[in-house]
């Protein structure tokens, strides 16, 4: 399996494994069917990222993407040395190390593009991801209180950040 940053070309390719991300986990941000996105938005959504620096990550499985990682650089000029990166994996290919390969791309990448601070969110109770970030020197900050309401349920978010 391959890591590397998504063409625009490869817009549908991306659209179908979120799609399928929303349909398999309540770890993300969008349930089943919510996302309106189309491959035309997603498309304008890689072409922006290539022209504020932000990155855009995937891993293929041949000629289908089974993860990625968007990082956003911050739009203003006093956050444009950071990143707020959002993760998913299929659950089928979870356990493989392709999340630790995409983090060491993205701190990698972050380190030659003038990024100081990499930041995400992840639920309290996600516990493998949380001990993930960890493992590459992420830090908890906070904890957003009530960030999430799934199944009937209110559910906290720890704000970690690394320092490049």
């Amino acid at each position: 399996m391959e890591v590397r940053e998504v063409k625009k070309e490869e817009a549908k390719l991306l659209l179908n494994m979120l799609t399928q991300l929303d349909k398999e986990t309540d770890m993300m941000m969008f349930e089943a069917g919510e996302r309106k996105s189309t491959v035309e938005d997603i498309t304008q959504h890689i072409k922006q990222r290539e022209k504020t620096g932000s990155l855009t990550l995937g891993v293929f499985a041949e000629n289908v993407i089974v993860g990625y990682l968007v990082a956003e650089r911050g739009f203003a000029n006093r956050i444009k040395h950071s990143y707020y990166v959002h993760l998913g994996i299929l659950e089928s290919y979870h356990g493989l190390g392709l999340a630790s390969r995409m983090l060491e791309y993205l701190i990698n990448y972050a380190k030659s593009n003038s990024i100081k601070r990499i930041e995400l969110t992840v639920r309290v109770d996600n516990n493998k991801a949380i001990s993930l970030y960890k493992k590459f020197g992420f830090k908890i900050e906070g904890t957003k209180r009530y960030s999430l309401y799934i199944n009937n349920s209110y559910i906290d978010e720890y704000y970690m950040s690394r320092i490049i």
